[in-house]
């Protein structure tokens, strides 16, 4: 496929690890496919987030870096860490530099937008923490479904 696409979710993504090494994150050599990859972090408790996928979209020659933070959870409460922002801010400057070095002498490169989905039950709750939201604030799409009735509790 193409590195430049216009949805997010419409092809198939292989998926890795992503690394952390001192709250950084670091592509170990795969920076030139970040957008083909489904990436996991390698912790496996962080709070905030499951995976990401990364989307480089082209607008009339300008291209729009976006990073989709997801999260899908059973839980009825659920609420994030403060230190998952710094994770996320790692995330966006990586794929700030890699959106320069490939797009950036043919095409004018938008600064990183951030997107989240979360999908959780119909009467759960999601509480992002306000403290250091505005470094990464977005867009944020909140699915609910009846799953309820399907769980054996």
């Amino acid at each position: 496929g193409s590195a430049l696409e216009t949805t997010p979710f419409n092809h198939e993504r292989q998926q890795t690890i992503a690394c952390f090494p001192n709250s950084s994150f670091d592509l170990d050599g795969e920076c030139e496919d970040i957008e083909k990859f489904f990436w996991i972090p390698e912790c496996s408790n962080n709070p905030l987030f499951d995976s990401f996928v990364v989307q480089f979209s082209d607008n009339d020659g300008v291209v729009l870096p976006v990073i989709w933070i997801i999260q899908i959870t059973i839980a009825l409460e659920h609420g994030g860490s403060e230190r998952s922002y710094l994770l996320i801010e790692s995330i966006r400057e990586r794929v700030e530099e890699i959106a320069r070095i490939r797009f950036g002498r043919t095409k004018k490169v938008r600064d990183v937008e951030v997107n989240y989905v979360l999908v959780s039950p119909k009467d759960s709750r999601w509480k992002l923490p306000k403290h250091k939201w505005s470094s990464v604030s977005g867009e944020v799409f909140y699915m609910r479904l009846q799953v309820r009735d399907h769980l054996s509790l």
